[in-house]
């Protein structure tokens, strides 16, 4: 029976995915001009591609720099091959077939659908540790699939790192929920994949790095197993890491934007620590295992700060005036309560509801002694942590946040489905507020938004695909000073060679502002100083508008006033695009 039972598993289970296979079906003929004009969500999708494509074309491993930004020093842009992977098994499986530039675009058009597949197994897995229903599998499977903001990290052309994250941190979720030591190594390497990869999810991470410790402490033996495979999986993961991330001459190197030597010491040091507490601490009282935890974790925070590097503030590389000017006008680096309402309707309902449904569950399973309410109030702080974040610190954890909100739901409707018939009416509920967030949200914008907008939070309306820079392609190959939010697709769309693109480690940008800032004569000096062929922007970035405001008198102010200098002669571009650019003229 349990043989079949599993057949059947199966089978359904293969239903479902052959069920989303035909879903993207349905999609690509919508993401496929876009992809295949290079018109991807943002930079980080296109940095992606660029990245991958020098690393196939014989780019060193360890080599991380965009060298056709800023030359001839390069971009830094601080990610992990980790995260290049599955684009680069994608188009080398492609190449046979396809050749060199179609497998690249089909690369980019279908790496998000195998990934989302994967993920939807894990977060159907993950739910079902909450209520072991096949239908809590399908439901948190069906979820996904309703919630844009979840989508919106495995859409086609989506190929940047935050779906790996995502599947990164529910790889933990679920070890977590386990209390054996294979739970334990699963966590681990779902932990140490996520911080090689990068570090948007640490919070959550940390937070089940303490889950692990704390439920030691109050269960003792009945944990050991699994907090003896955590400690010991992390360790090694973690140092497999660093191996993948840093190169040999480089180890010493610390960082605190990607994972290096100033991470991996102190997380080797707790997890030695975690292990020592496993295996020698054998009192069973309460406050011994919490005096031995309070030890290990003060032991690693003495060695955290021999890396002053770990203390640096974020985004240190980014001169406070360029930050104002840029970067504080990307939506995903600001608070969600900063954005216009209908962003916040959109994105944020849906979490919220996740809270309430987290916080009830918790303490009716607590009052009730259910086994499950250790695994509940780890998503219950999930939850409430991402929902928080989101609202005030930053948007771009809105994927997480939502994403931890399915997790809680899922299990949540099929338990009261298995109670009574209001569970019914509670699903019907939890599918219509699914939905409408994106429906107030649109409601909202219509009414309290102009609904030609001349400027957009760090968008680029027509300044993504290989159509907006035709008329700049057409040019001899030169260096491009444009403003940062337009660099990167300057790259994937033109021959050229760009001043900056709009990545906090790459310091062209401390070449590029001055130029846009200063009076024509001198940006002028400048521009031939540094050889820059070519000044260009995308008429509606708001960026352009804080160099305009913040400058007056400056280069950009009296481009978008009609008044380039004379030294700049302007490309007659196609009428569709708003990408203006200029080419330099010789003395």
């Amino acid at each position: 029976m349990a043989c079949m039972n599993k057949t059947s598993q199966f089978t359904q289970t293969i239903a479902i995915f052959a069920i989303i296979i035909a879903y993207y079906c349905f999609k690509i003929p919508q993401f496929y001009p876009e992809v295949f004009g290079w018109y991807l969500t943002d930079s980080d999708d296109v940095q992606r591609v660029l990245q991958v494509r020098d690393w196939l074309a014989g780019q060193q491993y360890y080599d991380l720099f965009n060298h056709r930004s800023n030359p001839p020093y390069g971009a830094d842009m601080h990610w992990s091959r980790l995260s290049d992977i599955p684009l680069a098994v994608t188009e080398l499986m492609l190449r046979p077939f396809l050749g060199i530039e179609l497998a690249e675009k089909y690369g980019v058009l279908i790496t998000p659908i195998w990934l989302c597949l994967i993920f939807s197994f894990v977060v159907g897995k993950t739910a079902r540790r909450f209520n072991n229903t096949n239908f809590t599998f399908y439901l948190a499977i069906a979820l996904i699939y309703l919630s844009q903001v979840v989508q919106a990290s495995f859409v086609p052309g989506r190929v940047d790192h935050h779906g790996l994250q995502l599947i990164c941190l529910f790889m933990a979720i679920y070890g977590a929920t386990i209390n054996t030591k294979t739970g334990g190594i699963i966590a681990a390497i779902g932990i140490a994949t996520g911080l090689t990869i990068g570090f948007e999810a640490i919070i959550f991470e940390i937070i089940i790095c303490a889950f692990f410790a704390i439920i030691w402490a109050f269960e003792g033996e009945k944990r050991k197993a699994q907090l003896n495979g955590f400690a010991i999986g992390l360790a090694i993961s973690i140092l497999i890491g660093l191996i993948i991330n840093v190169a040999p001459n480089k180890i010493m190197e610390g960082a605190n934007d990607r994972l290096s030597i100033a991470q991996v010491v102190p997380i080797l040091i707790g997890c030695f620590g975690l292990w020592i507490c496993a295996n020698f601490v054998k009192s069973n009282k309460i406050l011994f295992k919490f005096i031995a935890l309070i030890f290990v974790g003060i032991t690693v925070i003495i060695v955290a700060f021999q890396f002053p590097v770990l203390f640096k503030k974020l985004y240190w590389q980014i001169d406070p005036n360029y930050y104002r000017l840029w970067m504080l006008d990307c939506p995903d680096t600001r608070p969600l309560i900063t954005l216009p309402l209908y962003i916040q309707i959109s994105y944020g309902l849906f979490c919220i509801f996740g809270v309430l449904v987290t916080i009830i569950k918790t303490f009716v399973a607590y009052k009730a002694k259910d086994e499950g309410f250790v695994n509940w109030l780890l998503l219950t702080i999930l939850v409430v942590v991402g929902a928080s974040l989101t609202f005030f610190f930053q948007a771009r954890l809105m994927g997480q946040a939502s994403a931890l909100t399915i997790l809680a739901i899922a299990p949540f409707i099929a338990g009261a489905l298995e109670i009574s018939f209001k569970g019914l009416v509670l699903f019907t509920g939890v599918c219509i507020l699914s939905f409408s967030p994106y429906n107030l949200g649109s409601f909202t914008k219509k009414i309290n938004e102009n609904k030609d907008e001349k400027v957009s939070y760090g968008a680029q309306f027509n300044c993504h695909s290989t159509s907006d820079f035709a008329h700049l392609a057409k040019m001899p190959k030169g260096l491009i000073a444009a403003n940062l939010n337009l660099g990167s697709e300057a790259l994937i769309n033109t021959h050229h060679n760009v001043l900056s693109t709009g990545f906090h480690r790459d310091l062209g940008r401390n070449l590029n502002y001055p130029i846009f800032l200063s009076d024509a004569k001198t940006a002028e000096v400048k521009i031939r100083q540094l050889g820059v062929n070519y000044v260009a922007y995308c008429e509606r970035s708001l960026e352009v508008v804080r160099l305009m405001e913040d400058a007056p008198n400056g280069l950009m102010a009296d481009i978008i006033k009609g008044h380039p200098p004379s030294y700049l002669r302007l490309i007659p571009k196609m009428s569709n695009s708003e990408v203006t650019a200029f080419e330099v003229l010789p003395n």
